[in-house]
């Protein structure tokens, strides 16, 4: 019985490599996965990134980046509630606060967590320049939609303060400058943020609204 036992000790060895070259299998493969995803991101293929990312994350589920892009993915692909979700799982697994925060306050955004997005973001003072014109600006957004349009104009100025050119930033200044029926200033505005980006959807958006309110206002002097 000793010999048996000592024969059976190399097959027990190998099993335990094998179990262990899995594992090592399974980590590369998800770092494939990630980087393929990446890729897929670079060509704005979200679709296809965030198949990729829930395939990397169902052998690696505490990828703290994985979970970072896949928040990324659904959003852009119209799922903010499933973004959201992920984003604060990458958090929880000490994803940077700073690069992940923009895009949780997007999420929220899209879903009409206005209060939220104030309550959780208003105090941020991210180092990034980049990072706080960011949430500066979502921010400003969340007091816009609420009609609070004092904490919305002060938020923006400071956003812009940092990062002065920046489109969507200018482009809730439009809005801004728009709801105080200043039309000629809010086109200046929209005017600076399509040059600076000039296939913005939003920016495009702001903009045919102006002209529409320009010609409702034109309008009225013609009648009097």
């Amino acid at each position: 019985m000793a010999i048996l036992k000592n024969r059976c000790v190399p097959y027990a060895l190998a099993a335990v490599v094998a179990v262990i070259g899995l594992s090592g299998c399974a980590k590369n493969d998800s770092s494939a996965l990630v980087a393929s995803a990446k890729a897929y991101m670079t060509k704005s293929d979200y679709s296809a990134a965030s198949i990729q990312l829930k395939s990397a994350l169902q052998t690696t589920p505490d990828n703290a980046e994985a979970r970072f892009l896949l928040g990324k993915s659904l959003l852009e692909i119209g799922d903010p509630a499933g973004a959201e979700t992920e984003i604060r799982k990458s958090l929880d697994l000490k994803y940077p606060a700073d690069e992940a925060m923009p895009s949780l306050a997007r999420s929220m955004l899209a879903q009409g967590k206005y209060d939220k997005v104030i309550s959780e973001m208003g105090n941020r003072r991210p180092e990034s320049s980049q990072v706080r014109s960011e949430l500066g600006t979502s921010v400003a957004i969340a007091y816009l939609a609420i009609g609070d349009t004092k904490n919305a104009r002060a938020s923006i100025d400071a956003a812009l303060a940092g990062l002065p050119a920046d489109a969507r930033g200018l482009t809730v200044k439009a809005q801004i400058a728009a709801t105080a029926n200043n039309i000629a200033e809010a086109s200046q505005f929209i005017g600076a943020a399509l040059a600076r980006l000039p296939t913005d959807t939003d920016a495009l958006l702001v903009r045919a609204q102006l002209g529409m309110a320009g010609q409702a206002i034109a309008s009225v002097y013609q009648q009097h």
